[in-house]
This record gives C-alpha cells, sequence and structure tokens, in this order.
C-alpha cells in the first residue's frame, strides 16, 4: 500500500521556498512515497484538488497534515495527522 501525505501549509511562503527541497518525509512517523503541498502561492489550490492528483498517481492511504512557516523559513508540522482514505 503506497502513501501519499498533503501538507497543508499556514501562512505565507519565505522568500525563496520551494517544497521540493524540504525533507518532510523524514519528520514523518510513517512512511511517505509521495507529498503534495497545499499553500497560498504554490502547489495545490485544496485538499481535493491534491488527494485526487495523488490517488491518480497511485496513493492507496492517504494523509493530510496541517503546517506552518517557521520564523527561519523551515516548515513545522502542527496537529494532528488526517487520514483521508486507506
Amino acid at each position: 500500500m503506497k502513501t501519499g501525505v498533503i501538507v497543508y501549509m499556514a501562512g505565507d511562503e519565505p522568500q525563496g521556498f520551494c517544497p521540493e527541497i524540504k525533507n518532510v518525509p523524514a519528520m514523518l512517523d510513517f512512511k511517505a512515497d509521495r507529498v503534495a503541498w497545499i499553500s497560498r502561492h504554490s502547489g495545490y489550490h485544496d485538499i481535493h484538488d491534491a488527494d485526487f492528483a495523488l490517488s491518480a498517481k497511485g496513493m492507496d492511504r492517504i494523509i493530510c497534515l496541517m503546517g506552518e512557516f517557521t520564523d527561519t523559513g523551515h516548515v513545522s508540522l502542527t496537529g494532528r495527522a488526517l487520514r483521508l482514505r486507506g
């Protein structure tokens, strides 16, 4: 079973932020095969859009997480994981 993670980011992205270089899977307690970002200026438009894209790429289990940008420009995961499917 492949696992996809949607990270819903609160706040504005720091200057020069590139979601591909952030190592979110290393921050998780489980293995993620793909990560989708939702933020104000990049990534997917909403959770449904990201969910559809991940399921189309073969993800059977999809988890949604809330994150925020810290003052130093890093990603901090907040709250609990919400399982959307699988």
